[in-house]
């Protein structure tokens, strides 16, 4: 499994005359960053309705967070952080009425084509979402892999619901609703 994150040196070769093709350039004084957020631009329409949708859910008004994230993908409809959490609510809400998931599996694939299978969260919204359209054996696939990504880039809380899951699905159909993010 390879794991790919964006670095983005800012140095220069000491002489870069003297770099030949194949040979490594000899950096002085080598700097560089590792992006830790989104590596392209934030659609500010969409910015302010995924706030706007994270509020709602903090309070409890999951209508109000569906409609806002459904509004944010309608401004950019490749946001995989919407596409995510979109998908996370429609699988597990505690409010059956809300849960679709066929539709939950159509954006979380989306957002975690997007990420490049890169997030184990979103990988984990997949295997909810997959979870909720009885499709168990894709669940713990995703579930497993969201574990061992978690496992490998350090994330304790990603480990944890990945496990959960995958004992709630292993057996087929859970016996409770799926616990929330």
């Amino acid at each position: 499994m390879k794991v790919f994150s964006r670095l983005q040196y800012q140095s220069q070769p000491a002489n870069p005359q003297a770099v030949k093709a194949g040979a490594l350039p000899e950096f002085p004084r080598t700097t560089y960053a590792l992006a830790d957020g989104p590596s392209t631009p934030e659609n500010p329409v969409a910015a302010e309705r995924i706030r706007l949708a994270r509020q709602s859910e903090s309070a409890g008004k999951i209508e109000a967070a569906i409609q806002n994230y459904q509004a944010a993908l309608t401004a950019d409809a490749n946001n995989p952080v919407a596409l995510d959490r979109l998908a996370w609510i429609l699988s597990t809400s505690g409010q059956p009425e809300l849960r679709d998931g066929k539709a939950a599996v159509q954006l979380a694939v989306k957002a975690v084509q997007l990420t490049e299978w890169r997030r184990p969260s979103m990988i984990v919204t997949l295997a909810s979402a997959y979870a909720a359209a009885s499709q168990f054996a894709k669940a713990v696939f995703a579930a497993r892999f969201a574990r061992d990504l978690a496992i490998i880039t350090g994330q304790s809380d990603v480990v944890a619901s990945s496990t959960k899951l995958i004992s709630q699905c292993a057996g087929g159909p859970p016996t409770g609703a799926l616990d929330g993010q």
